[in-house]
Protein backbone atom coordinates (compact mmCIF):
# COMPACT_ATOMS: atom_id res chain seq x y z
CA UNK A 1 0.00 0.00 0.00
CA UNK A 2 1.30 3.41 -0.93
CA UNK A 3 4.29 2.11 -2.88
CA UNK A 4 4.99 3.61 -6.29
CA UNK A 5 6.36 0.29 -7.61
CA UNK A 6 5.42 -3.35 -7.31
CA UNK A 7 8.55 -5.35 -6.50
CA UNK A 8 8.43 -8.74 -4.80
CA UNK A 9 11.62 -10.71 -4.18
CA UNK A 10 13.55 -8.57 -6.68
CA UNK A 11 10.96 -9.19 -9.43
CA UNK A 12 9.38 -6.00 -10.75
CA UNK A 13 5.78 -6.17 -11.96
CA UNK A 14 3.85 -3.67 -14.09
CA UNK A 15 2.74 -0.64 -12.05
CA UNK A 16 -0.94 -1.30 -12.65
CA UNK A 17 -3.81 -3.55 -11.58
CA UNK A 18 -2.39 -6.61 -13.34
CA UNK A 19 0.98 -6.19 -11.67
CA UNK A 20 -0.60 -6.19 -8.22
CA UNK A 21 -2.71 -9.28 -8.89
CA UNK A 22 0.15 -11.13 -10.59
CA UNK A 23 2.51 -10.39 -7.69
CA UNK A 24 0.02 -11.79 -5.16
CA UNK A 25 -0.58 -15.00 -7.11
CA UNK A 26 3.09 -15.47 -8.03
CA UNK A 27 3.78 -15.61 -4.28
CA UNK A 28 1.68 -18.78 -4.09
CA UNK A 29 3.13 -20.24 -7.28
CA UNK A 30 0.36 -19.35 -9.73
CA UNK A 31 1.43 -17.74 -13.03
CA UNK A 32 -1.67 -15.86 -14.15
CA UNK A 33 -0.11 -15.06 -17.53
CA UNK A 34 0.38 -18.70 -18.50
CA UNK A 35 -2.66 -18.79 -20.83
CA UNK A 36 -2.09 -15.34 -22.42
CA UNK A 37 -2.26 -14.89 -26.17
CA UNK A 38 -0.51 -12.19 -28.18
CA UNK A 39 -3.78 -10.25 -28.56
CA UNK A 40 -4.65 -10.15 -24.84
CA UNK A 41 -4.24 -7.16 -22.61
CA UNK A 42 -3.12 -8.11 -19.09
CA UNK A 43 -6.63 -8.19 -17.63
CA UNK A 44 -7.93 -10.37 -20.46
CA UNK A 45 -4.96 -12.73 -20.03
CA UNK A 46 -5.76 -13.10 -16.31
CA UNK A 47 -9.45 -13.67 -17.12
CA UNK A 48 -8.44 -16.31 -19.68
CA UNK A 49 -6.35 -18.09 -17.01
CA UNK A 50 -9.21 -17.90 -14.49
CA UNK A 51 -11.65 -19.30 -17.04
CA UNK A 52 -9.43 -22.29 -17.71
CA UNK A 53 -8.16 -23.00 -14.17
CA UNK A 54 -10.77 -21.50 -11.87
CA UNK A 55 -14.43 -20.62 -11.69
CA UNK A 56 -15.99 -17.45 -13.17
CA UNK A 57 -19.24 -16.19 -11.65
CA UNK A 58 -21.38 -13.03 -11.57
CA UNK A 59 -23.90 -13.76 -8.86
CA UNK A 60 -23.43 -15.01 -5.35
CA UNK A 61 -21.04 -13.86 -2.71
CA UNK A 62 -17.29 -13.66 -3.34
CA UNK A 63 -14.76 -14.41 -0.62
CA UNK A 64 -11.44 -12.74 0.17
CA UNK A 65 -8.86 -13.72 -2.43
CA UNK A 66 -11.33 -13.91 -5.30
CA UNK A 67 -10.60 -11.78 -8.35
CA UNK A 68 -13.05 -9.14 -9.53
CA UNK A 69 -13.09 -7.96 -13.15
CA UNK A 70 -14.38 -4.73 -14.66
CA UNK A 71 -14.95 -3.59 -18.22
CA UNK A 72 -14.65 -0.20 -19.91
CA UNK A 73 -13.01 1.55 -16.93
CA UNK A 74 -11.02 3.65 -19.39
CA UNK A 75 -10.66 4.13 -23.13
CA UNK A 76 -7.69 1.80 -23.59
CA UNK A 77 -7.54 2.02 -27.38
CA UNK A 78 -8.38 5.76 -27.38
CA UNK A 79 -10.99 5.54 -30.08
CA UNK A 80 -13.74 7.28 -28.10
CA UNK A 81 -16.02 4.22 -27.93
CA UNK A 82 -16.91 1.67 -25.28
CA UNK A 83 -15.26 -1.29 -27.01
CA UNK A 84 -12.28 -2.02 -24.80
CA UNK A 85 -13.67 -5.04 -22.97
CA UNK A 86 -11.98 -6.09 -19.74
CA UNK A 87 -9.79 -3.26 -18.46
CA UNK A 88 -9.45 -3.63 -14.69
CA UNK A 89 -8.91 -6.39 -12.11
CA UNK A 90 -8.70 -6.36 -8.34
CA UNK A 91 -8.72 -8.70 -5.35
CA UNK A 92 -11.64 -9.13 -2.99
CA UNK A 93 -10.40 -8.06 0.44
CA UNK A 94 -13.62 -8.41 2.42
CA UNK A 95 -17.38 -8.68 2.10
CA UNK A 96 -19.19 -6.65 4.74
CA UNK A 97 -22.43 -7.72 6.40
CA UNK A 98 -24.48 -5.43 4.14
CA UNK A 99 -22.98 -7.01 1.00
CA UNK A 100 -20.41 -4.29 0.36
CA UNK A 101 -17.48 -5.83 -1.48
CA UNK A 102 -14.20 -4.22 -0.46
CA UNK A 103 -11.47 -4.64 -3.03
CA UNK A 104 -7.75 -4.02 -3.24
CA UNK A 105 -6.70 -2.72 -6.60
CA UNK A 106 -4.08 -0.56 -8.25
CA UNK A 107 -4.51 2.17 -10.79
CA UNK A 108 -1.74 3.06 -13.21
CA UNK A 109 -0.61 6.68 -12.85
CA UNK A 110 -2.65 9.01 -15.01
CA UNK A 111 -5.54 6.60 -15.55
CA UNK A 112 -8.96 6.66 -14.00
CA UNK A 113 -10.77 3.76 -12.45
CA UNK A 114 -13.70 2.72 -10.33
CA UNK A 115 -15.80 5.50 -8.82
CA UNK A 116 -17.33 4.83 -5.41
CA UNK A 117 -21.01 4.00 -5.25
CA UNK A 118 -22.57 5.19 -1.99
CA UNK A 119 -25.47 2.73 -2.28
CA UNK A 120 -25.78 0.32 -5.17
CA UNK A 121 -28.94 -1.51 -6.13
CA UNK A 122 -29.15 -4.88 -4.38
CA UNK A 123 -28.56 -6.65 -7.70
CA UNK A 124 -24.94 -5.44 -7.86
CA UNK A 125 -22.33 -5.21 -5.14
CA UNK A 126 -20.68 -1.95 -4.14
CA UNK A 127 -16.94 -1.62 -4.66
CA UNK A 128 -14.65 0.72 -2.82
CA UNK A 129 -11.00 1.09 -2.12
CA UNK A 130 -9.81 0.32 1.40
CA UNK A 131 -8.66 3.95 1.66
CA UNK A 132 -12.14 5.15 0.66
CA UNK A 133 -10.45 7.49 -1.81
CA UNK A 134 -12.86 8.49 -4.54
CA UNK A 135 -11.68 7.64 -8.05
CA UNK A 136 -13.10 9.03 -11.27
CA UNK A 137 -13.70 6.85 -14.29
CA UNK A 138 -12.21 8.02 -17.59
CA UNK A 139 -15.19 7.49 -19.87
CA UNK A 140 -14.90 7.41 -23.62
CA UNK A 141 -15.35 10.75 -25.35
CA UNK A 142 -19.00 11.76 -25.14
CA UNK A 143 -19.90 8.86 -22.85
CA UNK A 144 -21.56 9.45 -19.52
CA UNK A 145 -19.69 8.38 -16.37
CA UNK A 146 -20.89 5.04 -15.04
CA UNK A 147 -21.20 3.60 -11.55
CA UNK A 148 -18.88 0.82 -10.50
CA UNK A 149 -21.69 -1.75 -10.57
CA UNK A 150 -22.28 -0.92 -14.23
CA UNK A 151 -18.62 -1.70 -15.02
CA UNK A 152 -18.65 -5.01 -13.12
CA UNK A 153 -17.82 -7.98 -15.38
CA UNK A 154 -17.55 -10.88 -12.93
CA UNK A 155 -15.68 -12.64 -10.18
CA UNK A 156 -13.24 -15.50 -10.43
CA UNK A 157 -11.99 -17.88 -7.81
CA UNK A 158 -8.73 -19.73 -8.08
CA UNK A 159 -8.80 -20.92 -4.48
CA UNK A 160 -9.52 -24.56 -3.67
CA UNK A 161 -13.23 -25.16 -3.09
CA UNK A 162 -12.58 -26.22 0.51
CA UNK A 163 -11.17 -22.76 1.26
CA UNK A 164 -14.25 -21.11 -0.23
CA UNK A 165 -16.68 -23.24 1.77
CA UNK A 166 -14.77 -22.69 5.00
CA UNK A 167 -14.90 -18.91 4.56
CA UNK A 168 -18.70 -18.66 4.34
Amino acid sequence: MGSSRIIVRSHRYPDDCTGLVRAVFDEVGVDLMREATSRDNGVTAIFRFATKHGHIFEGGRPVPGDLVFFKETYDRNRDGRNNDGLTHVGLVDDVEADGTVVIIHRVAPGRGSLPDEPRAPRRRPVYRRPSMERLAAEPSVGARPQLTGQLFAGYATLLPIEARLGAR
